[in-house]
């Protein structure tokens, strides 16, 4: 099949040519309600795509590198819906990808991205909002090169667990760290409850285990955020990707260090949750509590911490909204001070530990369980501590203050002032940041420095955690209390793009490609 064919034309001869793409077996689409006793027979054919995705997806997969850039141009040109153009990307991701499959290879993380890519491409000119999207698409082929084509997703077999016993069938699996059982579980709970009852429990998992630093919690929030845009059609393959990340290292990593905050958490959480006020989840700061779980923090004190912050929730003497803002902060002291190579845009574990409270915030805001929400705030505390015991071993250079960070000359104009902040990050981050705060100071509305940043970032990244950090510090600065708020940012510069970091060549060649679209 040619690579130029449009997407009408494909699809309108996919049913003829079913034989040769083997896509005549999904002419049907099994929709999400209770499964009979037949449907709950798993069969090969319930890991497929649907039809209108199907096509897409191979698409992606067999278009060789270099020539993406036409051929989905045209497959814009001809009708394409964003969505589905998302959908694909997230889907042929998860296809490839399998977590602990054998061998490390890194398609998970173009699952990873795919709602960052969408979230920073709502930020761009309109001109320029597929640039993400190509971006991801050409990283995708860039992995098949390094890692090759490998196909994840393998047949699902065995008997799904009746409807009534799903919810209680999943738990049971996770806690024996059993995927396969897991994945029979969540497909049979997807097709019988709404997307609430379904992520819940999900919720409680993603903050189990810090095990890949944080990258559970970012699968499972990023793959929910994103169902919201693609369609909960798209909703078995990426529940079964997801739960099969969280218990894919099987029982004896209950075990590891890195599960460890959660067997200290859970006995805090049954003994206080019947303590706590009713209004103890609200976003209400208190400067007091925040200030000193920052400390403990950095002094490796994490189980203390998470000990002073359920004493204060419970007593009523604080809220939820204190202990996230001194989490958000601890986070993103751990870029302060941290020397970067002449070439390398971040600090790997102190990003992560960014991204990875951005998402367990994020299942905060949308669990409706205060026993999963309590843990998940913990956990994010406890995690804070991990990531600054990882980052002291690795880098050890001085720690900074965050919340002693004071400003630096900047000039009056706003234009002026960002190109400032933008060139200084080259050679003096920390410097560029004592900038941001000070631009951060002056006006609360930090609008046009992220949108600026922004922009650079579509143009100019060769890294999916570049798009990941940065939207999840925009978001981030909407969470905080708003006296911490220049803090934030100010940390949040290392994730802004420096100005003579050469744009993409694959940019320029997407924008020249899509004129007239």
């Amino acid at each position: 099949m040619t690579r130029q064919t449009s997407r009408r034309r494909f699809l309108m001869t996919a049913s003829a040519t079913g034989a040769a793409l083997g896509l005549s077996e999904w002419a049907g689409l099994l929709p999400f309600s209770p499964a009979s006793a037949d449907e709950a027979k798993v069969t090969p054919d319930l890991i497929r795509f649907s039809p209108e995705i199907e096509p897409i997806v191979r698409l992606i997969e067999e278009t060789p590198r270099e020539k993406c850039v036409p051929v989905f141009i045209e497959q814009l040109r001809h009708g394409l819906p964003y969505r589905h153009f998302l959908a694909a990307q997230y889907l042929a991701a998860i296809r490839a990808a399998r977590f602990h499959a054998g061998r490390a290879q890194g398609y998970s993380h173009n699952a990873f991205v795919v709602h960052s890519i969408h979230r920073l491409s709502l930020d761009l000119p309109v001109a320029e909002r597929l640039l993400p999207s190509f971006y991801n698409i050409d990283n995708f082929k860039g992995m098949q090169q390094g890692y090759g084509k490998v196909t994840g997703t393998p047949e699902l077999t065995g008997t799904l667990p009746p409807a009534e016993r799903a919810d209680e069938e999943l738990h049971a699996a996770m806690r024996e760290w059993d995927s396969e059982r897991a994945e029979r579980a969540i497909v049979a709970l997807a097709r019988s409850q709404g997307a609430p009852r379904v992520f819940e429990p999900l919720w409680h998992y993603a903050g189990r285990d810090w095990g890949f630093i944080g990258h559970n919690a970012i699968l499972v929030a990023n793959s929910c955020r994103l169902l919201e845009t693609i369609g909960w059609q798209h909703a078995e393959p990426l529940l079964r990707f997801i739960v099969q990340g969280l218990a894919g290292w099987g029982k004896e990593h209950a075990e590891h260090p890195d599960v460890r905050p959660y067997w200290r958490n859970l006995p805090r959480v049954e003994k206080s949750i019947g303590l706590l006020p009713g209004d103890w989840a609200v976003s209400t700061g208190n400067d007091g509590l925040t200030k000193d779980l920052v400390v403990l923090i950095r002094e490796s004190k994490a189980d203390e911490a998470c000990e002073l912050a359920v004493r204060h929730l419970t007593e009523g003497k604080a809220k939820a909204g204190a202990v996230w803002d001194a989490v958000h902060l601890a986070a993103g002291e751990l870029h302060l001070g941290v020397k970067l190579s002449k070439d390398q845009q971040w600090n790997g574990n102190a990003l992560h530990a960014n991204t990875s409270t951005n998402v367990i915030h994020y299942a905060f805001r949308v669990s409706v369980k205060p026993e999963n929400r309590l843990l998940l705030l913990l956990q994010a505390l406890a995690w804070t501590g991990l990531f600054r015991d990882l980052l002291r071993k690795r880098n050890p250079d001085q720690v900074q203050d965050i919340v002693g960070l004071i400003g630096a000359d900047l000039p009056e104009k706003p234009e002026a002032a960002i190109e400032d902040i933008l060139t200084t990050r080259t050679a003096q981050p920390v410097e560029a940041a004592r900038k941001a705060f000070t631009f951060a100071l002056r006006s609360p509305g930090t609008g046009p420095l992220l949108l600026t940043a922004n922009r650079l970032l579509a143009l100019k990244t060769r890294d999916v955690h570049d798009i990941k950090f940065a939207v999840a510090i925009a978001e981030d600065l909407s969470l905080v209390s708003p006296q911490w708020q220049p803090h934030v940012i100010a940390a949040g510069v290392y994730s802004l793009q420096r100005t003579d970091r050469p744009e993409n060549p694959l940019m320029q060649q997407v924008r020249e490609a899509a004129k007239g679209l």
